[in-house]
Parts: C-alpha cells; sequence; structure tokens
C-alpha cells in the first residue's frame, strides 16, 4: 500500500522530538491497520525502520518513532501536513495522535461514537503511548455527545498514561480550556505540556481578565494536580490578557518554559508570580513577545526583571521583545495616569523574594542600580516611557551559558547598547557564557525611522561591538548577529584568535 505524502510527512513534524535523524528518506514507514476496522484504514500505526541495516520492513526490527492515528475519516488526506513543534519537549517513542474535526464537515453523531470505541481500542492495543497530540475542535467534537451514549473524550483517554501532551485547535473560539481541564484525566506522569491557546470569547471578556490585587492569589487553579510536576511547558499564540499557568500546589519541578504571542510578557509575569519554586528549578526561558499595537502593562516587565534577578538555574534564555506600541510617545508620562495599568505594591510585595527586598529598604534610600529602579513604576508616578527590553542586561543571571535576544532597530535600543557594551566588557559578567545571539530585526512599531546616516551607521556598530567584546572572551565562545554583519564579525574574531 502506497502512502500519501501528508502521512510521510507526519514523523518530521511532530511537536514531540526524538534523537538523531528525523529524515524520513533514511527508513521507511510500516502500516499497522486496526483490528477491529481491517477495512477502513481508521487507526493506523506509524514506524520508522533504519534502512541503512538492511532490515525487511515486513519482518524486521522497528526503531525509532511510532505514531497511531485515529481521524474521523478513511482518507489519508486529512493528516495534517504540519504540526507544532513544542520546544523544550523530551523525547516520546509512541504518539497517540488524534485528528478530531475535519475543515470541510462536522463530524456526526454515530462517526463520533464509533471514534471514541476506536481511541480506547488504540490506548487498550498499545499500552506502551507516551504521548498524546489532539489536533482539531475539541469542543465541537464533544458538542455532539448528547445525541449518543458514548463518552466524552477526555474521559475516553482515562486508561492512557502519557508523560506528554499537545492540545492543537484550530480556529475554534468555542474551546474552553476550563471545561477541558475539569474532566482531566489523572496522568501523574505528565512531564511535558504544549498548547496552542485559542481561548472562548466568554473566557476573554470575563474570566481572563482581571485584577491582580483582588483576584491573582484568589483564583481558582484551572490546571489539575497532575501539572505540578511539570518539567517542560510550551503556550503559543498568546495574543489575550490575563493568561497564567497554576497548577495546584504550584509548578515544583519546572524546568523549560516557552511562551509565544503579543501577550507573552503578561503571561510569564502571572506564571512566575504564581509559582514561587521557578526561580530554584527553571533551567530554559524561552519569551517571544515581537511587538504589538496594544499598550502593555510595564509592571509586567517588573516581575519578569525580579524573576530573572533571582533565578539559580537558568542556562538558556531566548528573548524576543519589541516596543509595546506607536501609541507610547518618547516625552514625559507622568501626567498620563491611564496608559497602562502597574502592579500595585499589595501585589509585588507578596511575592517571596520581592517581600525580602522592600523590607531590606524601607529604612535605607532608594538604591539606583536595576532591577530597583524598574521597581518604582511598580506603584511610583509615570514617568518616561521604559521599553520592555530596556536593562535586561542587569537581571540575567550569571548562569547562563547560551542568550538569544531580538530587538528592533530603534533609538531607545541604541541608547541601551552602551550598557550592553559595558557590561560585557566586565569578565565578571556572564562569566560562563558559551554562546550568544543578538539581532536588531524586528519591526519598528515607534515610527522614528526618519534618522540620520550616522545613527543607522550606529546600529550595526554598536551590536558589532558587543559581538566582538563577547567573542574575543575564548576560543569556545560562539556568537551570531545580524547577517549584514555577521561576515564582518566572523572576520574579526578569525583574525583575534590566528
Amino acid at each position: 500500500m502506497r502512502l500519501a505524502p501528508q502521512l510521510l510527512r507526519v514523523l518530521g513534524s511532530s511537536p514531540f522530538k526524538q534523537p538523531g535523524n528525523d529524515s524520513v528518506g533514511s527508513g521507511s514507514l510500516r502500516l499497522e491497520v486496526s483490528k477491529k476496522n481491517p477495512s477502513a484504514y481508521k487507526v493506523c500505526t506509524l514506524q520508522k525502520v533504519d534502512s541503512s541495516e538492511g532490515i525487511n520492513a515486513e519482518s524486521g526490527s522497528w526503531t525509532g518513532r511510532r505514531i497511531t492515528w485515529v481521524a474521523p475519516t478513511s482518507s489519508y488526506d486529512s493528516i495534517p501536513s504540519s504540526a507544532p513543534v513544542a520546544d523544550g519537549f523530551v523525547d516520546a517513542s509512541h504518539v497517540l495522535q488524534l485528528r478530531l474535526t475535519l475543515e470541510e464537515a462536522p463530524i456526526s453523531s454515530a462517526a463520533r461514537k464509533d471514534y471514541i470505541d476506536r481511541v480506547q481500542d488504540a490506548i487498550a492495543t498499545y499500552p506502551d503511548i507516551d504521548a498524546i497530540h489532539i489536533i482539531g475542535n475539541w469542543s465541537s467534537f464533544d458538542e455532539v455527545q448528547e445525541l449518543d451514549d458514548s463518552e466524552p473524550l477526555w474521559k475516553a483517554l482515562g486508561g492512557a498514561n502519557p508523560s506528554h501532551i499537545a492540545l492543537e485547535s484550530t480556529s475554534d473560539r468555542k474551546s474552553s480550556l476550563a471545561e477541558i481541564f475539569a474532566s482531566y484525566p489523572p496522568w501523574y506522569r505528565l512531564q511535558s505540556f504544549y498548547l496552542l491557546a485559542h481561548p472562548t470569547r466568554e473566557e476573554r471578556r470575563r474570566q481572563w481578565p482581571f485584577s491582580p490585587s483582588k483576584d491573582m492569589c484568589t483564583r481558582p487553579s484551572l490546571y489539575p494536580g497532575c501539572f505540578k510536576n511539570l518539567e517542560n511547558l510550551s503556550v503559543k499564540n498568546l495574543h489575550f490578557k490575563g493568561f497564567y499557568f497554576n497548577p495546584e500546589g504550584g509548578a515544583t519541578a519546572l524546568r523549560s518554559l516557552a511562551f509565544a504571542g503579543d501577550q507573552a510578557t503578561n503571561a510569564l509575569a502571572r506564571t512566575v508570580f504564581s509559582n514561587p519554586e521557578m526561580p530554584k528549578t527553571l533551567h530554559s526561558l524561552k519569551l517571544h513577545c515581537n511587538g504589538s499595537k496594544k499598550k502593555q502593562a510595564r509592571g509586567d516587565m517588573t516581575m519578569i526583571h525580579l524573576f530573572l534577578h533571582e533565578c539559580k538555574a537558568l542556562v538558556k534564555l531566548d528573548v524576543v521583545l519589541n516596543d509595546s506600541g506607536p501609541s507610547h510617545p518618547p516625552l514625559d508620562m507622568a501626567t498620563s495616569a491611564t496608559t497602562s495599568t502597574p502592579w500595585p505594591w499589595s501585589v509585588l510585595t507578596r511575592v517571596p523574594y520581592y517581600r525580602k527586598r522592600v523590607m531590606a529598604s524601607d529604612s535605607s534610600p532608594e538604591p539606583t542600580s536595576w532591577p530597583w529602579n524598574v521597581l518604582t513604576m511598580a506603584g511610583g508616578p509615570r514617568r518616561k516611557y521604559v521599553p520592555p527590553y530596556a536593562g535586561l542586561y542587569d537581571s540575567i543571571p550569571n548562569t547562563l551559558t547560551s542568550l538569544s535576544f531580538r530587538g528592533p532597530p530603534s533609538s531607545y535600543m541604541l541608547d541601551d547598547l552602551d550598557m550592553w557594551i559595558e557590561k560585557a566588557n566586565n569578565p565578571r559578567w556572564l562569566p560562563n557564557l558559551k554562546h550568544t545571539s543578538f539581532d536588531l530585526d524586528l519591526p519598528n512599531v515607534l515610527d522614528d525611522a526618519d534618522w540620520s546616516q550616522d545613527l543607522k551607521e550606529k546600529l550595526d556598530d554598536k551590536p558589532f561591538t558587543l559581538l566582538l567584546v563577547l567573542g574575543k572572551r575564548g576560543h569556545h565562545m560562539g556568537v551570531a548577529g545580524c547577517h549584514h554583519i555577521q561576515q564582518r564579525l566572523d572576520s574579526a574574531l578569525n583574525a583575534h584568535r590566528s
């Protein structure tokens, strides 16, 4: 049987990474048909075999990742040609991939009942399933449940015990995270979680927005206890305020965290507030917020800077930050009291690693070094516009071995680079750093592009100087910059090392 190209691409696009070569071309695939439906081909299992060792595809030993695919159709064309890649996920050997609905037509009640049976059949047949990847509109899928006597999807998955799970909604605005997690199976082996976020309109209007001074510490957890020991979390499409990760009992083992979207800083600030153990456990952090026309609360970055300042185990930091909107004037904002909502002092003082600093400084004048100059923005008067990327050099911990930064070519970034260079010239700053990347290629949302040629040259010279200083630290130091200065940088470093 010949497999469609869409089917062959699944191995290279799953959100669960595997060791070694992911190329399908280096091996072959085997299709197993469900014993209950031998002619339908609705439940299939794929495996990769290393053909370089001469293993027979029909009788040889199979290696690599298995994918058991279940979809409400007999057509292979329904298999998605691409899937999200979840950063930080550990390897999975057997993925149960569920395609819930089709774009061209909703699933019928009878087809849904048959689908639930096949999901349970797949789980019973393959007890070694260690990952579940769900693609489609899960709320729409369960809407027809009242028309039959089958179980809801989440209850049907209760027989599995995965270590990794990915939820990928397509364009469904009816998806309710609260409803999904309310009936979540007790998956206490769960290590990795990927979510492509799509809140409902009701969640956007009522559940997600909240007052941090009142609801932050009292809002019930949306995530059951099995998320407490989660090690890897990746959430993308965060284009709405108020989302945050608050498992019952707090995250105690989180090692890798990735947030991406226009409101990623908002989500990260609330997440670190809700999980006081994170500074002790987090090894890798990815924060991608590449610009938005929406105004962002500057107190969110205050909380993030505080968190970074207290991290004890962080070794990898990947940050993408842009200015928070063209409506921010580069002038004094003391008279603009409604520009953004800061974090009240009453909230910040509840954070353990912040409270001890406030109490220690009550009888002394305010220090001028970072992050204290940012802390004054949380409850003090509105001052000049401070971009979210400002002062990052003073908050990142010395434990870092890898640093990646992307920002905008703005006048604020130009001023900030002077301090980056000054820090880089100090050998005690990030002494363990082995690799760094620095790019200024994001769109300039502040519309301050009417610069002289001299300023434009400085936007090339300063990143070059920064990376050159870092590159001269040692032969094992890797640096990367904007593509138009990379060749110049490589030549300078080669000359220095020779």
